[in-house]
């Protein structure tokens, strides 16, 4: 049922292979991308049901360093969510700044980050619930949906990129 869904109320935008259709909407056989992460540092987001939105660049923290995170560590840290949070590059910043709320393996922690590692119906279900501003435009919310074709979704993308 997710694939049928799918079809109908995102392929459209996200393309039949769920890839973005060259930067139209996000590529969904990808957790983040890199330019997708800079965006969320940069200009902080306020989505998906959390008490409290993400602050910008201006509110992150770097504990290890003590003071504002730099635009270097910024590239470092995208480069290391967008990539799979391998290797070591960007770990150390992800580690002081961003592990607080996103968790230690970036799998989010409920009430306070979505996972920033993988997709889950959760944060897709909320996607769906609120909707999403971002690098490259705004997704709308999908309230038209069912719960059990929410479920089926979440599901559905969830798969995508694993």
């Amino acid at each position: 049922m997710g694939g049928s869904i799918f079809i109908v109320q995102c392929a459209p935008c996200h393309g039949l292979q769920a890839d973005g259709i060259d930067g139209k909407a996000a590529n969904l056989n990808v957790r983040l991308e890199e330019k997708t992460v800079k965006h969320v540092i940069n200009n902080g987001q306020g989505m998906l049901g959390f008490p409290a939105p993400m602050p910008d660049r201006n509110g992150l923290m770097n504990v290890n360093t003590n003071a504002l995170i730099t635009d270097a560590e910024i590239d470092a840290v995208a480069k290391y969510v967008a990539g799979g949070m391998k290797g070591t590059e960007g770990a150390d910043v992800f580690a002081g700044t961003c592990a607080a709320c996103h968790g230690a393996d970036g799998k989010g922690m409920e009430m306070v980050a979505p996972s920033i590692a993988e997709f889950n119906p959760t944060l897709v279900a909320d996607v769906l619930k609120h909707g999403k501003k971002g690098a490259i435009g705004a997704m709308p919310a999908f309230n038209n949906l069912t719960e059990a074709q929410v479920k089926a979704l979440g599901a559905y993308v969830t798969d995508l990129s694993k």
